[in-house]
């Protein structure tokens, strides 16, 4: 084969090798919804006295959690190591290869709602939940 076939026959076996390996790589956690909209209504009767007022509030993103499964009780997926205590910390998850999916869970503060969501394999083998008090952040991260 002259020279330069040689060089396009590898250009191209490389250009495709590189192409599956890309699709076969893990791919990132989506970032939670920053906040959320929800109405709350009470329900009871105050106490002789009192009245119910519906206060503004914060429903920011609280807390990132995964799961083994989309049920509501399912138990959360232990981190594997954590850093702090202090004004920001993190915990650290990391997930086995042959872990098929995990469902993400972004809770919310001032609410009882969360929004869930099922991530399919290759999943990123780590991720780190950053809690940051000063700033009042949460943040997902692939270390």
């Amino acid at each position: 084969m002259p020279p330069n076939k040689l060089g396009l026959s590898t250009a191209i076996a490389l250009a495709m090798g590189g192409c599956f390996a890309t699709s076969a790589q893990a791919q990132q956690f989506p970032n939670c919804p920053t906040t959320v909209e929800v109405a709350q209504q009470f329900t009871g009767t105050a106490p002789a006295g009192w009245q119910s007022v519906l206060r503004p509030t914060d429903r920011r993103v609280a807390d990132i959690r995964f799961q083994n499964g989309t049920a509501p009780d399912a138990p959360f997926i232990p981190f594997a190591s954590g850093s702090g205590p202090g004004p920001t910390w993190s915990l650290h998850y990391e997930f086995p290869a042959t872990q098929a999916s995990v469902t993400m869970v972004c809770i919310y503060a001032n609410t009882a709602f969360t929004f869930i969501r099922e991530i399919q394999a290759p999943l990123p083998p780590k991720a780190s939940v950053t809690y940051d008090h000063v700033n009042r952040a949460v943040i997902l991260s692939h270390p």
